[in-house]
């Protein structure tokens, strides 16, 4: 579900796309908005969440 690129596929997708920035904490996509599409993580760490009926948050993955 989240593979790990190697440098000539990150060249090969990344004519696709443009490089972003974001603050540590950001959202990067929510339930109910628009997508941006595929996102590529170059570098950093991407904690991937839900929530359930309750509110309660319930990780998913944590990748660094």
């Amino acid at each position: 579900m989240f593979p790990v690129l190697a440098e000539p596929e990150i060249a090969r997708v990344s004519r696709f796309g443009s490089v972003r920035r974001y603050e540590r904490g950001a959202l990067l996509i929510a339930a109910g908005e628009p997508s941006p599409g595929m996102l590529v993580v170059l570098g950093g760490v991407v904690a991937l969440n839900q929530r359930d009926g309750l509110g309660h948050v319930i990780p998913i993955a944590h990748l660094e």
